[in-house]
């Protein structure tokens, strides 16, 4: 196996695209709160609601689904089974959030903030933490501090690890925008979900638009999960979920449009 050596342009790559993203999830923010004075408690609880619901409740059984050799040996079914508790977990969090916690914030603009909140933690917390855990494996791969411990993994993870750092050494400018791309559209993505979930919690004729979210939240993560795990071209994939989200982004504006600036049970 080739061994992976980093370089400082390797080094300066992972670290422009970490701060880029924080950046880009900081500047949008500053303009949104310029704009409306919302406060950030909503932003904070979708924060929370992401890393409770996505990252603790959701995890475990998950994994015990997608370990299941029927579901693993299928790219669809990963995708599919994936896609769901992402969908069903995710929005019934944030369903409960606007219930709970949230029950006084009666403008229409905290969904917005509640989105922004929920996308912009998934975009720093699970991107930016991930880059930044993988620029410390590489930097001791890459230096022989971890020749010791290599020797006990088993080959399989040890060939994983180095495709991934090999990845970042190849990568260019190009990768970075993409990267960029996908954050923006997950943003997107979270905050035209939070707008119908939002009017379910507060709108008895409109929790119709509760299990309307958990499927459009299902439909764009299966889409892009399965043209990602099929090996299809990372363009052609940001692409597609981009024409995707643009879709559901004009429905969530129209929802948003319609509704007075209190939504009140």
């Amino acid at each position: 196996m080739e061994k992976v050596t980093f370089t400082s342009g390797t080094y300066i790559f992972i670290l422009s695209e970490i701060i880029g993203i924080i950046a880009i999830v900081a500047l949008i923010w500053a303009v949104w709160r310029k704009k409306t004075r919302e406060p950030f408690f909503p932003a904070f609880i979708g924060a929370c609601v992401w890393f409770i619901f996505s990252m603790v409740l959701e995890a475990l059984p998950k994994s015990i689904v997608l370990s299941l050799p029927a579901v693993s040996s299928s790219v669809l079914l990963t995708a599919v089974v994936a896609s769901v508790f992402a969908g069903v977990f995710e929005e019934t969090g944030r369903f409960i959030a606007f219930k709970t916690v949230l029950r006084k914030y009666d403008t229409k603009r905290t969904a917005v903030t509640y989105g922004l909140g929920h996308g912009g933690a998934e975009a720093v917390l699970l991107i930016a933490v991930n880059l930044m855990g993988t620029f410390m494996v590489g930097y001791f791969f890459s230096s022989g501090m971890l020749d010791a411990s290599l020797s006990k993994m088993p080959p399989e993870y040890i060939e994983q690890m180095n495709g991934r750092l090999q990845s970042l050494v190849r990568a260019d400018i190009s990768d970075i925008l993409i990267a960029y791309i996908e954050r923006l559209t997950a943003i997107a993505i979270h905050i035209s979900l939070s707008v119908p979930v939002f009017l379910a919690a507060r709108e008895k004729r409109s929790l119709w638009l509760l299990p309307l979210a958990v499927f459009l939240h299902f439909a764009v993560d299966a889409v892009y999960a399965y043209l990602s795990f099929s090996g299809c071209n990372i363009a052609v994939t940001e692409a597609v979920t981009v024409l995707v989200t643009a879709a559901m982004a004009v429905f969530a504006y129209r929802l948003y449009c319609s509704r007075p600036d209190e939504v009140i049970e």
